[in-house]
């Protein structure tokens, strides 16, 4: 690939010449302070700001392989377009015949004058000074022509002077190439010589046939804004370089121009796809005219007001002002009274109505006191709370022992048949007990509970004693069985049978046995299961359930578990055969935690054919088919000439041989050119 790109950058402090045949101005920089005033740039150059810049249409041309870029063209390099000799690789300008490589222009800079050479098919930088002072008596050496040398002395002043005549030249420029028709074959025949280090001429190589296309012939190609350019075949057999555009529009398509209009606003036109302008569209204006106002109210009755600034947009609303006490309709509240409100409603205007009257008091004043009488000529008191409500009433007080009217009565005489009474005072205390009535003894049967077992353990019998006429109680009797306590025995479970014997005891009995072995609770009674731990039969495999009528029943594998695997019970998989069917491209299952898991097939193969013909991607990488996969490129094919194979980002790219190499032997006796193809006037 050849760049035709140059640049010439003045070096320390020095400005940069002028445009070519500009003589220096004398005083330097400061007749007039242009920093290129006094100076000229080589050819194809300018000075802009200081710096010599490249004006060639070649600096944005990119020209691959054997092509050269000429006046903006890529040309092959073997075309001799001004009929000198040398071809537009080794010529400076390929349309005048009168410049040749080692053909020299004078330059300069603030320093004094020098020379251009042509090299390479570009102009070389200035050889004048960048640094105007040197040691008075010194020499300084600049190469010239073809491989010639001149020599600026260092005058008594310390500046240096004008360089001398270029010496010691040779018959050409080192590494220039000439090429010429063959002494015999058509035009369409050309061979080539290349100037060697030491500027003199190499051995005529064999004659090439080159033949890019018919002499005479054109073609044309789009440029511009919607223009044209052709160039002609020449008698070389050659494309000469493209001429001026022509016929170009006034835009590119797509652009956008736009101009002022209306209050600050904006009009566009875009530029069409036959490279000219469209109509100007509606004017997009600002939000207002320069100096307009604009008030609005604000706050409780208040007004404000924004200008509009220069650039046709508001300025901020000014602060709010005139604004009355409160904002209309609003409404506000005080306490009043015994925990009471009232309130007031903001008027129109923003002023306040007058208070309205004081509702929703409570039963009290907060702190005072309340009392009644209570219990047993007793007392008890509260308090009014902060919320205008009675708090709770205290403990009663002050309580005398008895209540007014009250009796009591107590037991007397002989063996206590007797009975005397007494009544409570209007004070609460009571009065003296009565005479003694009714106090002879007499018969008397006293019975008690008795037996163990049942509700609180109290059994279910009943015993006996007698008081005799001496009022003397006989020893209790036998306990023995009570028909109104039996009911005492039943513990209120189902699973068991209850019973009250003859001594007063209760005693239960387990019915729970056979098919019905677990007692599943006083509502349900004996049953064959109460729970699935009850229906456990031990197979890992089988699901074990306690039904709602408590018997038990037995299920295999299935649904998401459906492969019994020995002791790990029903699982997804025991191996990875139980998965079944594929997971995806390049990918195969595994059974993993007897659970189904994808993994990838193994990179650079495709060994359930899934990616065939797909486009290239013919292998597995990773778990998808691509091009390539990692290092691995045995699937990208053949490699071209001066190129190896590489994968990046599993996609097959070259990575070319550099330039001036052969390490494969494959461009012999030339060499590769670094972008994958042979050089053919390259050497290794």
């Amino acid at each position: 690939m050849y760049r035709g790109l140059w640049l010439a950058v003045c070096l320390t402090a020095v400005a940069c010449t002028g445009k070519i045949g500009a003589g220096l101005v004398p005083g330097g920089l400061d007749a007039g302070g242009d920093p290129c005033a006094v100076l000229r740039c080589p050819p194809q150059t300018e000075c802009l700001q200081g710096l010599c810049v490249s004006v060639d249409p070649c600096d944005v041309v990119d020209c691959d392989g054997e092509f050269v870029c000429s006046f903006g063209s890529c040309v092959n390099g073997r075309l001799d377009e001004d009929g000198d000799g040398f071809p537009a690789a080794s010529d400076c300008d390929d349309r005048d015949p009168e410049v040749a490589p080692g053909s020299v222009r004078p330059c300069s800079t603030a320093c004094g004058t020098g020379t251009s050479t042509c090299r390479d098919g570009r102009w070389q930088a200035c050889t004048a000074p960048p640094e105007c002072a040197c040691e008075p008596g010194a020499t300084r050496s600049e190469d010239c022509g073809r491989c010639g040398e001149a020599t600026r002395p260092c005058g008594q002043d310390g500046v240096w002077g004008e360089a001398g005549a270029c010496q010691g030249e040779g018959e050409c420029s080192a590494g220039a190439q000439e090429v010429d028709t063959c002494p015999t074959g058509g035009s369409c025949n050309r061979r080539s010589r290349i100037c060697a280090a030491g500027c003199t001429w190499g051995n005529w190589e064999d004659c090439v046939g080159q033949s890019e296309c018919e002499p005479a012939g054109t073609e044309s190609q789009d440029c511009g804004n919607c223009g044209e350019r052709s160039r002609t075949c020449t008698d070389q057999c050659l494309w000469g370089t493209f001429g001026d555009c022509e016929g170009e529009g006034t835009c590119e398509p797509g652009a956008q121009e736009q101009e002022p209009c209306g209050d600050c606003g904006t009009e566009t036109r875009i530029c069409g796809e036959a490279c000219e302008w469209g109509s100007w569209s509606a004017c997009a204006q600002g939000a207002c005219t320069p100096g307009e106002t604009e008030p609005r109210g604000c706050g409780n009755c208040g007004t404000q007001s924004r200008t509009c600034q220069d650039n046709c947009n508001w300025r901020d609303w000014t602060g709010c002002e005139g604004q009355g006490a409160c904002a209309t309709g609003s409404s506000e509240p005080r306490d009043c009274g015994d925990c009471g409100t009232q309130s007031r409603t903001c008027r129109s205007d923003c002023s306040w109505a007058d208070w309205g009257a004081c509702g929703g008091e409570g039963l009290c004043t907060p702190g005072e006191p309340d009392s009644r009488s209570c219990g047993d000529c007793g007392t008890q008191s509260r308090t009014c709370l902060n919320d205008c409500t009675w708090g709770g009433w205290g403990a009663c007080g002050g309580e005398g022992i008895c209540t007014p009217g009250q009796t009591g009565n107590q037991g007397c005489g002989n063996c206590g048949w007797g009975s005397q009474s007494r009544t409570c005072a209007g004070n609460c205390t009571w009065g003296s007990w009565g005479a003694c009535g009714g106090a002879d003894c007499g018969p008397f049967i006293d019975t008690r509970s008795c037996g163990t077992g049942g509700a609180g353990d109290a059994g279910c019998g009943i015993q006996s004693r007698s008081c005799g006429a001496t009022c003397e109680w006989s020893a209790w009797g036998a306990c023995a069985s009570d028909p109104g306590r039996t009911s005492n025995c039943d513990d209120g479970s189902a699973c068991t049978a209850d019973a009250c014997n003859g001594a007063g005891n209760c005693s239960s009995a387990s019915t729970c046995g056979g098919g019905t072995p677990n007692c599943c609770g006083a509502a349900q009674g004996c049953r064959e299961c109460c729970n699935a731990g009850q229906c456990s039969d031990g197979d890992p495999c089988t699901t074990d359930v306690c039904q709602a009528n408590g018997t038990c029943s037995y299920t295999g594998c299935g649904g998401g578990t459906p492969h019994c695997c020995g002791g790990a019970g029903c699982r997804e998989c025991c191996v990875a055969a139980d998965c079944g069917g594929s997971p995806g491209v390049c990918q195969n299952w595994a059974c993993a935690g007897n659970t189904c898991v994808a993994v990838n097939e193994v990179n650079g193969a495709d060994p359930d054919n899934e990616c065939s013909g797909n486009g290239g991607r013919d292998i597995c990488c990773d778990g998808s088919c691509e091009e390539c996969c990692g290092g691995d490129t045995w699937s990208c094919g053949d490699e071209p000439a001066c190129a190896d194979w590489a994968c990046s980002a599993n996609t097959c790219t070259f990575v070319y041989e550099a330039a001036g190499t052969d390490p494969e032997g494959e461009c012999s006796p030339t060499c590769c050119s670094g972008f994958g193809t042979c050089d053919p006037w390259g050497s290794c």
